[in-house]
């Protein structure tokens, strides 16, 4: 299987994810994936050299994948492509891919899960539910698409959305969905679709439509999206002392492993009215900061 990572743009908290993502992967199996990360920063995963493999893109093919709509999570479903298209035109065995959005980590042994993509069952993270019986934003992307037809599907009362923080496939299928997924975003762009999980929702429909059925992966893989505050504190401490004492990746795997995972929700839902007063806060109440002064 290979595992694929996505990092463009530099952000430090964001390749910290990821080496933590990775670590996790490979303490919590006893197969040997190939771990890909497409990314503009190679030189961020010298750490890792041996346990990974970095594709090296440029910031300008990112922005272009970005299309002209400019949508950013378009460079997700590109990415994962142009890996897709790079495994085929190097002619390396059939196989099985898993793209993991940087926040995610191994919670549990995912031999099972490794073996099941392998022989062609397909996973997403979660099921999020019917759009048209949700709230926010996967409500308001219903408003924009329900009864019409994208690449052939028609959006009806059947469409669900998955959680896409975990795509996985078997190989011989990831160019059609990537292909199909590709089609309906930029279709639903085109037809003035702005919802921020339109990616998700292409993708979750382009899964259905290649791979029929979709498994959830959440017994084996959390996705802490909802409180990235909290895992990025768990992480930064995890590395620090990493750095203090000295470790070796292979070391830091055993720590991972040994890690109590449930001290820290995955999930934090903040109040709205929380959100604003805080905001008040800053305004009536702001902080007195005092820097050196430039000399």
């Amino acid at each position: 299987m290979y595992i694929i990572y996505l990092d463009y743009g530099g952000s430090v908290a964001n390749q910290m994810q990821i080496h933590f993502s990775i670590l996790s992967f490979l303490a919590y199996t006893t197969r040997k994936p190939r771990i890909i990360i497409a990314t503009d920063h190679p030189e961020a995963y010298k750490r890792l050299e041996g346990l990974v493999e970095t594709l090296e893109v440029t910031p300008d093919t990112f922005k272009m994948w970005r299309g002209e709509m400019d949508y950013s999570f378009r460079i997700k479903i590109k990415v994962i492509q142009y890996v897709v298209q790079h495994l085929m035109n190097n002619q390396l065995p059939p196989s099985a891919i898993m793209y993991m959005d940087g926040d995610t980590f191994a919670c549990s042994n995912w031999d099972l899960l490794y073996d099941e993509v392998t022989k062609g069952v397909a996973y997403m993270h979660i099921n999020e539910g019917m759009p048209y019986l949700t709230h926010g934003p996967s409500a308001r992307l219903w408003r924009d698409v329900k009864g019409k037809q994208y690449a052939g599907i028609k959006i009806d009362e059947t469409s669900e959305m998955w959680n896409a923080g975990v795509i996985a496939m078997p190989l011989s299928k990831a160019t059609d969905v990537c292909d199909l997924a590709l089609r309906l975003c930029d279709e639903m762009l085109n037809d003035g679709v702005r919802s921020f999980n339109v990616e998700q929702f292409c993708y979750t429909l382009a899964m259905r439509h290649i791979c029929h059925e979709i498994h959830s992966s959440e017994p084996y893989i959390c996705h802490y999206w909802g409180n990235k505050k909290g895992w990025n504190k768990v992480q930064a401490d995890f590395f620090t002392r990493s750095l203090i004492e000295g470790h070796t990746p292979e070391e830091d795997i055993l720590l991972i492993k040994e890690m109590d995972k449930s001290v820290v929700p995955y999930y934090v839902k903040v109040p709205i009215w929380r959100q604003r007063f805080l905001k008040w806060i800053d305004y009536i109440a702001p902080q007195k900061q005092t820097s050196l002064d430039k000399k």
